[in-house]
């Protein structure tokens, strides 16, 4: 979807990092009540058929995540050149693939060699 944007409107897309829950533990922790409300009324349905709509696929997470370790990674691809490459796969395991990011084995990605 990003690609898609910039394309069409000629915008240069920079991924800046944003630490949301600094109070989060390092494993995690559980859904406060009102995400767990705002669910129950049809936000996460919602966002399931916006997802589909632009054919892709939407797991809601389960949990809230400590997302230090993937602040640390983005800004190891940014200074690499693979900001973009590296949000890709983060939101796809995170979005359509419901995984945990606050583990280096989620984050990890290797490339396919040629």
């Amino acid at each position: 979807m990003v690609e898609k944007l910039k394309t069409e409107y000629k915008v240069v897309i920079e991924w800046r990092p944003f630490y949301l829950r600094p109070d989060t533990p390092p494993e995690g922790m559980e859904l406060p009540d009102y995400i767990q409300r705002a669910r129950a009324n049809g936000s996460e349905e919602r966002l399931s058929q916006m997802a589909g709509a632009c054919g892709m696929n939407f797991v809601s997470t389960k949990r809230i995540y400590n997302t230090r370790l993937a602040h640390e990674a983005t800004e190891y691809a940014r200074e690499h050149g693979k900001g973009n490459e590296f949000h890709r796969v983060v939101f796809r395991k995170v979005y359509a693939d419901g995984l945990d990011i606050s583990q280096w084995s989620v984050l990890r990605f290797r490339r396919r060699r040629s």
